[in-house]
């Protein structure tokens, strides 16, 4: 499957970056006790795997991002 790029490159879509982005996030949130589990991080990139895979469409980074 081919992800959009802001700069309109086609790239392979890679559910690390998903997960990264969200762990970044998460990380980023104070106090670190209303933080996310790893665990429900993987949940959601799972969620958001699951949804884009079953399109078979490419979409853009914007789209996955929303």
């Amino acid at each position: 499957m081919k992800v959009i790029k802001r700069n309109g490159s086609r790239v392979e879509f890679d559910p690390e970056k998903i997960r990264a982005a969200l762990t970044i996030a998460n990380d980023s949130i104070e106090p670190a006790y209303k933080r996310i589990t790893k665990t429900l991080i993987n949940q959601i990139t799972d969620e958001i795997v699951e949804e884009y895979t079953s399109r078979n469409r490419t979409k853009s980074v914007e789209y996955i991002a929303d």
